[in-house]
């Protein structure tokens, strides 16, 4: 699960580098935002946004090369 400001960024990158180390046993992964309710109470999570996605998106082809 992606937490805009707590593993996103180079947090993102060191993990998916980490799981295509594994490759062949790791042929895929999946990046899935965060998703908050009205019943979230962990104030350091955030809503993600249109903008954050379209980055993390970037990011991820840039490391899927």
């Amino acid at each position: 699960m992606l937490c805009p400001e707590i593993n996103d960024g180079p947090v993102l990158e060191k993990t998916l580098r980490d799981l295509a180390a594994h490759y062949p046993k790791v042929v895929s992964t999946a990046i899935v935002p965060v998703a908050l309710t009205r019943y979230n109470t962990d104030e350091r999570l955030t809503r993600v946004t249109p903008e954050f996605c379209r980055r993390t998106i970037r990011e991820a082809a840039r490391l899927r090369k």
